[in-house]
């Protein structure tokens, strides 16, 4: 089903001509100039991963305390039809705890954002750039269950970030600022089956189901400059229905020392074109559609788990993602404590 997507249809700084088969000109152009502002909804998107791969890496620790940090930098291409590429750079912190009611272990987590997300665009000859400078929260809650050698993992949350704009472009006199809210929730289920366990070794693998939902509000560009460059957003909704198998190793190195490592392949059920409508100040509107990126991408990651005594223990992580028109990688570190 395709995604109802509204974005900004901006003027460009052109003198307003009263022309009927102008305006129609004006109309496709004015949505491929709104087209950077998609990459908000790749942005909550990658809020929401981080704070899940965290909570889950850390949903079947019963009586422990972890806070980490990691860093993730996504990039999406433009090619055909698709009119804008993006560059996202995210910190994030988590602070989880899981406790354990017999068998079940129940987890909650906050994590904290900071993210700077840069999309460049073409218009026809044109180009422009749009920069969000945002900031945000994700709660989360797992619950995590073991059947003999098969686990699962349910995990589910919501969030917010709150974003700066700022547009820029050749056809517009200055630049456009303005502020809006996107706002994601998630709900996903991971089932583990250890196939082997032996010399050290565990090979266990994965398979995953999630929905997320990233919504941008409707906001309006301040009247800086020229009235009839501002543009107006109206709501952005998009879903992602992602489907994951992976093949997960574990070795203890040593007493202290664990290392783990997969790899994995995700594909999105729903990745069908963006559609993006709005109008600009002189109330012209205007639509087009933009195919997504990352239907399919394949996923690895490393990670280190380091007991330093019976209650402390230090952990890294690091991982490449490359698909569709998609590409990143994040590194993290976290320091547990175990009561």
């Amino acid at each position: 089903m395709k995604k109802q997507i509204s974005q900004l249809s901006l003027i460009g700084g052109l003198t307003l001509i009263s022309s009927s088969a102008l305006q129609a000109q004006f109309v496709q152009a004015n949505a491929q100039e709104a087209a950077g502002y998609a990459v908000s909804l790749e942005q909550g998107l990658t809020a929401v991963q981080s704070a899940a791969d965290f909570a889950i890496a850390n949903a079947r620790k019963a009586q422990t305390l972890t806070a980490g940090y990691d860093f993730a930098n996504v990039e999406t291409a433009s090619s055909g039809a698709r009119l804008f590429e993006g560059d996202i750079d995210q910190s994030a912190m988590h602070l989880n705890y899981g406790h354990a009611f017999g068998d079940l272990i129940a987890s909650v987590q906050v994590s904290l954002f900071d993210s700077e997300a840069e999309s460049k665009y073409r218009d026809g000859g044109l180009t422009g750039d749009v920069e969000l400078d945002s900031d945000g929260w994700f709660v989360a809650s797992t619950l995590a269950y073991q059947w003999g050698e098969v686990s699962a993992v349910v995990i589910a949350g919501l969030g917010k970030l709150s974003n700066d704009s700022t547009r820029i472009s050749a056809a517009i006199a200055a630049p456009k600022t303005g502020d809006f809210d996107t706002e994601f929730y998630t709900l996903g289920i991971n089932v583990d089956y250890t196939i082997y366990q032996a010399n050290n070794i565990i090979v266990t693998p994965r398979i995953g189901l999630n929905y997320t939902n990233v919504e941008v509000d409707s906001f309006s560009e301040s009247i800086v400059g020229p009235v009839l460059d501002r543009g107006e957003l109206d709501s952005i909704d998009r879903d992602w229905f992602i489907g994951s198998v992976e093949v997960l190793f574990g070795w203890d190195a040593s007493e202290a020392l664990t290392l783990h490592a997969v790899l994995g392949w995700h594909y999105d059920f729903n990745a069908d074109d963006v559609e993006l409508s709005g109008t600009d100040s002189g109330v012209v509107a205007g639509q087009i559609e933009i195919p997504g990126v990352g239907e399919s991408y394949f996923k690895g990651g490393l990670s280190a788990n380091y007991a330093i005594n019976e209650n402390w223990s230090l952990g890294a992580t690091t991982s490449l993602l490359s698909g569709d028109e998609l590409d990143g990688f994040s590194i993290g570190a976290s320091l547990g404590y175990s009561f």
